[in-house]
């Protein structure tokens, strides 16, 4: 078990110009992407609503206007608190590579490439810099000198304003990363507190305080959460009765599974794959 079953296939914009911007609209406020991480850096940018992002081990509130800057690498979920409409600006560090190694490479785009420096973490409300984010998110995407023109006008803003720090090297989440690929991976079967111990060798009790400590949540409300998220993916993606689903998702006891459901998207299973169906069709 290793860090890499967490990190995300998902390839982001093309191989020539590896900058992609995605924009989603969650309509019922429960949008939620489980823990993963990515080479890519990522912009959260919140136009309208409230969103949850837990990364580094701390979550951030953010609020209509609000964006938030995910490091390379580093482990994150996002969640939805309302409807809401955000955009995703996704480009791998090397997308800011100068072909020529100047000064400006050197002191500025080489320590964010290398791994060195990196974005304070914390919610931005900066007016300059989201003045700036606004334009690339309503940037066309074949506008590729305006994209890289305005991306670097936005780093330059971040080292004018101390948003990029020297990083410390640390692995420190190596075994949180561990504990969650092995939860993700096993998710369908019955789990133990002992068996997902024993991925750290560390005791039940101690891994419930370090998960707990870590995570801001039990090991098993984080199962729970997860499974729900997987069932919904099934839900709306198949036409497999709710019953499997749930079995499919770990879950052996169904009024269970559609309590759990329906605590923790408001709906339950039917409601959510009727009203998910229903929105495609309109």
């Amino acid at each position: 078990m290793d860090r890499q079953s967490l990190k995300e296939q998902r390839k982001h914009g093309k191989y020539d110009f590896p900058f992609h911007i995605i924009s989603h609209t969650d309509s019922l406020g429960t949008y939620n992407v489980s823990y993963h991480w990515h080479d890519e850096i990522e912009i959260i940018y919140l136009e309208y609503g409230e969103i949850d992002i837990r990364c580094s081990e701390k979550e951030y509130h953010l609020t209509s206007g609000d964006f938030y800057i995910i490091n390379s690498n580093e482990l994150h979920q996002i969640s939805g608190r309302s409807p809401s409409l955000h955009h995703a600006v996704i480009f791998h560090p090397h997308f800011l590579d100068f072909s020529l190694f100047d000064r400006a490479e050197e002191v500025y785009i080489h320590p964010i490439t290398s791994g060195s420096a990196q974005f304070a973490a914390g919610v931005c409300q900066d007016q300059d810099c989201l003045h700036l984010l606004r334009q690339l998110v309503g940037t066309s995407p074949k506008k590729y000198l305006s994209i890289k023109i305005l991306l670097y006008a936005l780093i330059d803003q971040f080292y004018q304003k101390n948003q990029i720090i020297m990083k410390e090297p640390s692995n420190a989440q190596d075994d949180l990363k561990k504990v969650l690929s092995y939860i993700q991976e096993n998710f369908n079967k019955p789990l133990t507190l002992n068996q997902i111990a024993q991925q750290i060798m560390i005791t039940p009790n101690y891994l419930c305080r370090y998960f707990k400590k870590k995570m801001g949540m039990t090991v098993f409300q984080y199962m729970k959460q997860y499974r729900i998220n997987k069932s919904i993916d099934l839900l709306l993606q198949s036409d497999l009765s709710i019953i499997n689903i749930a079995m499919q998702c770990g879950f052996d006891n169904l009024s269970y599974y559609i309590r759990t459901f329906k605590e923790l998207t408001g709906l339950t299973p039917k409601q959510y794959r009727r009203q998910h169906t229903q929105q495609e069709i309109s």
